[in-house]
């Protein structure tokens, strides 16, 4: 008897809707993530015809954060021949190591495993955003994005965009 009494004070405690948030608030802060994140790359295509610009003001290119805050950026595809040597195809630069753990931090917060691996709009020659997350060492999460939409990447995206636009680059 003593132990239905028990059972229905803790299913009467939990129903209550102040006392299941504040479990809630309890499981949540005893979950550890073990993710860790180790790369970050993000390669924005489309049609290169669109975007002549030099690499650097360029919206078509790949970026890629190193944990140790090393960063590069690349051009798409090959690099165009130039007679005069004109033409940067790479550039390294830095980011501090805390800013790595920001763009980490967010990843997690919009739960990158969890989205789907292809957001496809099927428009003809509109472009995407490709990113491979590396993260424990070995494990991969891809996302393709032509929807340029989806809940926490577009602002990502624009962390990134503003990062790409702070850093001093070296060209290779």
């Amino acid at each position: 008897m003593k132990k239905h009494i028990l059972l229905f004070i803790l299913i009467f405690t939990l129903s209550n809707d102040s006392n299941a948030s504040y479990y809630n608030k309890i499981l949540k802060l005893t979950a550890i993530d073990t993710t860790k994140i180790n790369q970050i790359i993000l390669t924005i295509s489309g049609n290169e015809g669109w975007d002549k610009r030099e690499l650097l003001e360029k919206n078509l290119f790949t970026i890629i954060f190193n944990q140790n805050g090393d960063v590069q950026l690349k051009r798409n595809g090959k690099c165009p021949t130039s007679i005069n040597k004109i033409v940067i195809c790479s550039y390294t630069g830095k980011i501090e190591i805390k800013e790595f753990e920001m763009l980490s931090s967010k990843l997690k917060e919009i739960n990158f495993n969890a989205l789907k691996d292809e957001y496809i709009e099927n428009i003809d020659d509109r472009g995407s955003e490709n990113y491979l997350i590396t993260y424990n060492q070995d494990k991969q999460k891809r996302i393709s994005d032509e929807n340029f939409e989806i809940p926490g990447l577009k602002e990502f995206n624009e962390i990134i965009m503003n990062l790409k636009k702070q850093i001093k680059w070296t060209p290779n």
